[in-house]
């Protein structure tokens, strides 16, 4: 490392050239970055219950769509309807929907004079009062439509969109989300509510404000940057330096990302600023020690030569560490970790190169000279006196020092257990945004946006065909009603009991009120052969050897939602039959896992930092209880993150779940400099006590 540093102080023009076409090259590619917020990049893919969640969309449809809900007292009038079909029949002809789902087209069974009609509830737009109550009524009295197309008072109903995003279409949400608003907004000056909400929604707002976020991070990082440098260094030239190396470096980065197609996403959106902050210590560090030899009376040459015998190991063991440290989460299955992990570190990976080959370039250009009156022996700062102070006391009450870090460990610790995982992408918005706002109403209205499947799987064909196992199905539904958790199930079983209800002449039966199965499989068999099987393909399948009950919800937290499923999963493994496979599916369920995992992930990662730390020190001491020493202060303000986490309430997510190894990577710096000065002093002093206040 010694010999590069100097080899760039004596062939500038040959390191700039180099540096110069890299840059051009970098630039070349940010044509090609993208923002994209998507569920998937949180998911481990390639598993088993990936392949599961997979399958289980061939066969009965996605889950995510986006919903159009409209309210108003009076929503069945006819204007109001008319106006609702316009904008519906605009909706659908959108590129990028594959189809919608409202009263329009939903199947409406009626008794008249013991013959079944099947008809969509608004096939005819009500003529009167009479007729608008009465398809209101038969919509509530369908416990497919129900919570999901109209809400119990009447006055909400519902357009469901569903979305196919091209595989290469980064804007997909946001131009999807603005051509809905734009075909949507007119009915307002008809109808008193109109709004959309669903995934598409979430992700175009989280986009947007991850653009907003990187227009205050990235100045804000740089005014960092500059305010310490202006008050550690006080020279212009010591601040333009470590400027231009974090310039290029986040240049180099974000090319590289468009290069290999990696989008601006939750987690990769703070790299820039990463590698402005934790990069320009490698900066520092170099203009400190080139400062000191000038104050000895050194010229810019000899100060430069210095500057790498001192500093060269010292750069290259922090650079290693906090390489491997942010390498290893790339590791990961979760494309969104290995996505983070592999531009971080490759960020600081350029930063490195950059810092070692131009720093020395600069200097050797920009570098101060020495003047009168800057011997070292004359200069001493008061930081540098309070940290000699502050290292006198620790020497003389070291044992009281180890016993309040152990005392605030143990506490931390434990706070730490209190941590809890919630990986909910509207907590990432505004508390008073409005689509946050929306997700409330239409859980309050209708039913929560989130969902999951449960998906109950026999292996033959014609189960469900069966009262037996569509006994089963409701038993399910039963259990997820008493829980209290969740807003509405939907399943096959719903339709068939509602369709033997009319087909038995109960038209007072609503909506709160039990509807019950056939009493015979034949019968059930009979009524299928008036029903097309589109008409109920999201709950069961083609050959009737797989249902589907799908669940809404507004749970939020991931938390709450694994305990939630977690006592579901128990409830089945118990009481339902056991020649029936039930398998709880969803993104929402894969994502939740995929934080868990995340946390996995970043307990190996930190082991991995420290199992470095403790390695590259133990080499230079020659001594494995000197690793041991340099790894303990990297793990204490660790377990503090995690228990002021807890305190505060700040959950375990996608943007926090890698705050600890982002922490540690800056803690690497500091331990790795002072080890490797401290052995470097140990050979000038006679004393460990000398050394450490050299």
């Amino acid at each position: 490392m010694k010999r590069i540093i100097r080899y760039a102080a004596d062939h500038p023009w040959a390191v700039l050239l180099v540096l110069g076409i890299v840059s051009l090259l970098a630039a070349t590619q940010l044509g090609q970055l993208r923002i994209q917020v998507s569920a998937e990049s949180m998911l481990e893919k390639g598993t088993p219950a990936w392949d599961y969640f997979v399958a289980t969309e061939e066969t009965f449809g996605a889950e995510d769509v986006a919903i159009v809900v409209l309210r108003d007292p009076d929503i069945f009038d006819r204007d109001k309807l008319v106006q609702a079909r316009y904008a519906l029949r605009a909706i659908a002809d959108l590129p990028g929907v594959v189809g919608t789902a409202s009263l329009f087209d939903a199947k409406n069974l009626q008794n008249v004079d013991d013959t079944i009609y099947v008809k969509p509830y608004l096939e005819n737009l009500p003529e009167s009062p009479a007729e608008a109550a009465q398809i209101s009524a038969d919509a509530i009295r369908n416990p497919l439509v129900l919570g999901n197309l109209i809400s119990a008072d009447g006055q909400t109903v519902a357009i469901n969109v569903y979305l196919k995003r091209g595989p290469a279409d980064p804007n997909f949400d946001r131009e999807i989300t603005a051509a809905i608003e734009q075909q949507i907004a007119p009915l307002r000056e008809h109808i008193d509510t109109v709004y959309q909400v669903g995934v598409a929604a979430m992700r175009s707002d989280l986009t947007a404000k991850l653009r907003a976020d990187q227009q205050v991070f990235l100045p804000l990082s740089v005014l960092v940057l500059l305010l310490t440098l202006a008050f550690s260094l006080r020279r212009a030239t010591a601040v333009v330096m470590p400027l231009a190396t974090a310039g290029i470096s986040v240049l180099w980065t974000l090319g590289f990302m468009g290069w290999l197609g990696i989008p601006v996403n939750i987690m990769t959106s703070i790299v820039p600023a990463l590698v402005i902050i934790i990069g320009s210590t490698e900066d520092i560090h170099l203009l400190a020690e080139y400062a000191a030899g000038v104050r000895d009376g050194l010229d810019r040459r000899a100060a430069i030569g210095r500057m790498a015998d001192n500093m060269g190991v010292a750069v290259l063991l922090t650079f290693v560490t906090t390489y491997l440290g942010f390498l290893s989460i790339a590791l990961n299955d979760i494309q969104l970790l290995y996505q983070f992990g592999l531009v971080a570190s490759s960020g600081l990976l350029f930063n490195f190169i950059i810092t070692v080959a131009l720093v020395p370039v600069m200097l050797g250009w920009l570098g101060h000279r020495a003047s009168a009156g800057t011997a070292r022996g004359q200069v001493q700062t008061w930081f540098q006196r309070w940290a000699v102070s502050l290292l006198g006391a620790a020497q003389r009450h070291r044992l009281k020092v180890l016993i309040t870090a152990a005392v605030l460990a143990v506490a931390a610790i434990l706070a730490a257990t209190q941590l809890r995982i919630n990986n909910n992408l509207l907590d990432y918005l505004d508390p008073q945004s409005e689509l946050r706002t929306n997700v409330e109403r239409i859980h309050d209205e209708l039913s929560g946006v989130h969902s999951f499947s449960i998906v109950v799987d026999a292996g033959i064909d014609n189960t469900f065909l069966q009262v037996k196992y569509l006994e089963e199905v409701q038993k399910i539904q039963q259990f997820l009603a008493g829980m209290g958790a969740f807003d509405r199930s939907f399943s096959f079983a719903d339709f068939v009991a509602l369709v033997n209800t009319v087909m038995e002449g109960d038209e007072e039966a609503a909506g709160d009120e039990p509807l019950w199965l056939p009493e015979s499989d034949d019968l059930v068999r009979e009524y299928m052969l008036f029903i097309r099987h589109s008409d109920v393909a999201g709950f069961v399948s083609e050959r009737f050897d797989r249902a589907r009950i799908l669940v809404r919800h507004n749970i939020s937290s991931s938390d709450v939602l694994n305990r939630a499923i977690a006592e579901l999963q128990t409830f089945i493994d118990a009481n339902v039959d056991p020649a029936l496979r039930v398998e709880i599916t969803g993104k929402s369920v894969l994502s939740n896992r995929a934080v868990e995992e995340m946390a996995r992930g970043q307990l190996q990662s930190l082991l991995l930092v420290g199992g470095v730390i403790v390695a590259l020190v133990s080499m230079l001491f020659v001594s494995l209880r000197a690793g041991m020493i340099a790894l303990l202060p990297n793990l204490f303000p660790v377990a503090m993150l995690f228990a002021v986490m807890a305190l505060a309430g700040i959950p375990l997510n996608a943007g926090t779940s890698m705050v600890a190894a982002i922490a540690l990577g800056i803690c690497v710096d500091d331990t790795m400099h002072v080890m490797s000065r401290f052995h470097e002093e140990l050979r000038r002093h006679e004393s460990r006590a000398d050394a450490l206040v050299a």
